[in-house]
């Protein structure tokens, strides 16, 4: 390839047959984002397919990488995103095969601190609540519902408290009554 097929004072972009595409770098490129591209989708094997840095008006940096595959977000073993704030916080998101997923822990961390539990992209924790809020509101999910059994699927931190079974609003009775 000699060169982009597009160039601009502000970027330059690299098309084959319509589609974003280079094997030798990123298909687009500026001075504060760069994509890897293979035949139109967002791919690279050994590094993130997506990175930016973009600064605020007090010149503190924002970054965020991103890892896909085949046009998927996925990474194995370490967050597919990473997102890095201004303010300092932090977003990390694991995925796997375009899916949020992971085995050994919360499959997303916002920026402020809550946690997300994810399998296979739905919502799901068997060890624990799904959802932990920083402020300590805990929330127990199975295959995306809320759910849990013996017990409440949402806990106040103030003592309120939800029976969920399969996405449905129970009297804690009823959840005494079947477990």
């Amino acid at each position: 390839m000699d060169g982009p097929a597009v160039e601009s004072l502000e970027h330059k972009e690299w098309i084959i047959d319509g589609k974003p595409h280079r094997l030798d770098g990123p298909a687009y490129e500026s001075r504060s984002v760069k994509k890897w591209y293979i035949d139109g989708n967002l791919h690279k094997e050994d590094g993130p397919a997506i990175w930016s840095k973009f600064f605020d008006c007090r010149g503190n940096a924002h970054t965020k990488e991103e890892y896909w595959l085949n046009g998927k977000r996925h990474r194995e073993g370490h967050p597919a995103l990473v997102e890095v704030k201004t303010n300092g916080k932090v977003i990390e998101e694991w995925w796997l095969n375009g899916k949020r997923h992971r085995d050994d822990g919360h499959a997303f961390i916002d920026g402020y601190g809550n946690k997300y539990w994810y399998m296979h992209g739905q919502i799901h924790r068997t060890s624990g609540p799904a959802i932990e809020f920083k402020g300590g509101v805990k929330k127990w999910y199975r295959n995306g519902k809320l759910h849990r059994e013996g017990g409440p699927a949402v806990e106040h931190p103030r003592g309120y408290v939800e029976y969920w079974l399969d996405g449905v609003e129970v009297e804690q009775k009823n959840i005494k009554e079947q477990f």
